[in-house]
């Protein structure tokens, strides 16, 4: 094990963030190498990046609400339909639904294949071109 003032000052010349420094070192003391900071590090910013990402995703969705329209066709299909439609507009990826709801890639396209030729798009004059 090295020294802890090597130790933190690696920690610190690699991020001034508080957070992630708190990551490295939770790491670090829980036996991982000093060599392996940096791709530790390269995994909590894409983590990060990405809970930024979705938190963008969630205000804007706050500031500019679903119209009645919108809540009148999510009627139409299950909770588990709402709920892809709901992280889709959230704009996350088939991957990360994937993740989120524990369910591999090829369910949740097939889920979307359901929702899309779903015929209530049609009821509310929404055209299957649009939806795609």
């Amino acid at each position: 094990m090295r020294p802890m003032e090597e130790v933190n000052s690696l920690i610190n010349c690699l991020t001034s963030d508080e957070d992630i420094k708190q990551e490295l070192w939770v790491h670090y003391l829980s036996g991982n190498a000093v060599e392996s900071f940096a791709s530790h590090l390269s995994k909590i910013r894409t983590e990060y990046s990405d809970d930024l990402e979705l938190k963008k995703s969630i205000w804007q969705l706050i500031n500019n609400p679903p119209s009645d329209k919108l809540m009148g066709i999510l009627d139409n299909f299950t909770e588990f339909e709402r709920s892809i439609i709901c992280l889709l507009m959230l704009d996350l990826s088939i991957d990360k639904i994937s993740i989120v709801k524990g369910i591999n890639e090829v369910r949740i396209r097939q889920s979307i294949a359901s929702i899309r030729y779903n015929t209530c798009w049609s009821v509310y004059g929404i055209k299957e071109e649009s939806i795609g």
